[in-house]
């Protein structure tokens, strides 16, 4: 539906955020972040299923493998987009 094609461009611009702040921060490194997990290891799939403050663990495109292995830690602030925590 047109609704599930907006939240994956959302999710696609969010995930492009990421990466762009990534790369600000850690200039050295070129990775492209892909997928997004919740601390249960659920996929977002869908941006509207996020909240303010909440923590998602971002990879390079490998499936959940647990949240101590995941080098990359987000809090989304939804305003502003993502701050990083690594």
């Amino acid at each position: 539906s047109e609704d599930k094609e907006i939240q994956r461009n959302n999710l696609n611009s969010l995930l492009e955020e990421i990466n762009r702040v990534y790369a600000k921060q850690n200039s050295a490194f070129v990775v492209k972040f892909t997928r997004l997990f919740t601390e249960n290891g659920d996929e977002v799939h869908y941006v509207n299923k996020l909240r303010n403050n909440d923590i998602v663990w971002v990879s390079q495109g490998e499936a959940w493998i647990g949240s101590k292995e995941i080098p990359l830690v987000v809090s989304v602030n939804l305003s502003s987009l993502v701050v990083m925590t690594a």
